[in-house]
C-alpha cells in the first residue's frame, strides 16, 4: 500500500510494481496498490494503510498483503479471511523502518528483500494461486479512438494524467500537474496498459471512508498504444477475478507491460484527446 499524500512524494519502488491500482480514499486523497511478482526494489514506500475495497482488489491475486494499519473494517476484513498479511503496526523495524526526509506519517518504508524473509519466516506460501491477466506475446494496437492524452480529475486538486510517448509507445504519468517518478532514480512511472473501471462509491462516515462496489459489472475503457475502446467488467465474488471484455464480448488481451488500473466513480470527469 503506497501512500499519495503531497507529503509523501515521491514513492520509491513504484515503478517495478507489475500493476498498480489507484483507488480513492478519504478526500481528497487517492492510494496506491503495487503488485509484484518478479521485481524486487529495495526501496519500497512510503508505506500506508489499508482499506477493504483494496483488499477485495489484492485477493485476486492470492497475494501477501503489505500495509500499515487500517480501517476497522479492513483489519477485520484482514482476520476474517485469514490474509497474508505483514502489518506495520505489529512488524518489528527489522520490517519496517522511518526514513527522516519526510515526516510521520509519511516516513515508513520497507524491501522486498525483507518483505520476502518476513514472508517465508511466518510460513506463508511462497507461490500464489490466481488467475492471471491475458497478455499477448507480442503487442498490437487495439481498435479504437485516438488517446494520445488521459486527464483524471478524481478531487477538484487530484489529477492523474497519462501522455502518449509514440517513439517509446508507453504513457508517462503525471500526477497533479508534476511529472510523476520513482524516488529511488528519479525514472519516470510509465504504463503500456491503462484500465479505466467505474465503481459505485458511497462515502460512509464523518471520517469520509468510502465503500467501493467491486463485485458486480460496470463500465470502463481500456487504453493502450495511442488507442482507446470501451470495456465492461466482471467479478461475480469477493475472491473471483474481475474479467474486462471488448464490444465484441471477449475477454481482453493485454499488451506486454506496466498495467494501471484507475478505479473511479461515475461523477468522475475524464477527459480522453
Amino acid at each position: 500500500m503506497f501512500d499519495n499524500h503531497h507529503s509523501a512524494r515521491w514513492q520509491s519502488g513504484l515503478k517495478d510494481a507489475e500493476i498498480v491500482y489507484e483507488f480513492l480514499v478519504e478526500a481528497p486523497y487517492t492510494r496506491y496498490m503495487g503488485i509484484y511478482l518478479i521485481n524486487d526494489p529495495p526501496s519500497i514506500g512510503p508505506i500506508r494503510s489499508a482499506r477493504p475495497y483494496f483488499i477485495t482488489s489484492s485477493l485476486e491475486y492470492d497475494a501477501v498483503y503489505v500495509h500499515v494499519g487500517g480501517s476497522e473494517q479492513a483489519k477485520s476484513d484482514i482476520r476474517t479471511l485469514k490474509i497474508a498479511d505483514i502489518d506495520g503496526l505489529s512488524s518489528s523495524n527489522k520490517v519496517f523502518f522511518r526514513k527522516s526526509h519526510k515526516k510521520a506519517p509519511h516516513n515508513t518504508y520497507s524491501s522486498m528483500e525483507v518483505i520476502r524473509a518476513t514472508q517465508e519466516e511466518r510460513k506463508y506460501k511462497l507461490t500464489g494461486e490466481y488467475t492471471p491477466f491475458k497478455f499477448r506475446e507480442d503487442e498490437a494496437d487495439i481498435e479504437g479512438n485516438i488517446a494520445n492524452k488521459l486527464t483524471i480529475k478524481y478531487m477538484k486538486n487530484n489529477t492523474t494524467q497519462y501522455n502518449y510517448d509514440e517513439e517509446k509507445k508507453v504513457y508517462t504519468r503525471e500526477k497533479d500537474g508534476k511529472l510523476h517518478i520513482d524516488e529511488i532514480d528519479e525514472t519516470p512511472i510509465v504504463a503500456k496498459n491503462i484500465i479505466i473501471q467505474e465503481a459505485k462509491t458511497k462515502v460512509l462516515d464523518k471520517e469520509g471512508r468510502l465503500e467501493i462496489q467491486l463485485v458486480g459489472e460496470g463500465e470502463g475503457k481500456y487504453i493502450t498504444n495511442g488507442k482507446v475502446m470501451d470495456i465492461k467488467w466482471v467479478k461475480k465474488s469477493r475472491n473471483d477475478k474481475t474479467l474486462y471484455y471488448n464490444p465484441a464480448g471477449e475477454e481482453i488481451v493485454l499488451n506486454p507491460g506496466v498495467t494501471w488500473i484507475q478505479v473511479i466513480n461515475a461523477k468522475t470527469e475524464i477527459i480522453i484527446e
